[in-house]
């Protein structure tokens, strides 16, 4: 997201200088649960999402971009463990 400011000059006959700057993404800490969320422009949300401690997320607000491995699917050996288990009982 770029955003436009104006710089003062000190001549003042002329028109203050247009600036425009974009605001990277940056760490925050979220009021509600006090985890590592983010503030910025939400486009380099990736490599800030990868620098995060696992566990240490804000989930409160999306991370759009960034894909987010899912604690509610099993790992594929907890599923294979399972069949087996099964399999051998019944």
């Amino acid at each position: 997201m770029a955003k436009t400011i104006a710089v003062p000059n000190e001549n003042r006959y002329l028109q203050p200088l247009l600036v425009t700057t974009t605001i990277m993404c940056y760490r925050v800490e979220c009021k509600k649960c006090g985890l590592t969320g983010w503030g910025g422009c939400g486009e380099h949300l990736r490599p800030l999402y990868a620098a995060i401690d696992k566990g240490k997320h804000c989930m409160c607000r999306s991370w759009p971009g960034v894909a987010i491995p899912s604690s509610n699917n099993p790992s594929a050996s907890t599923t294979a463990a399972t069949a087996t288990a099964a399999a051998t009982t019944g």
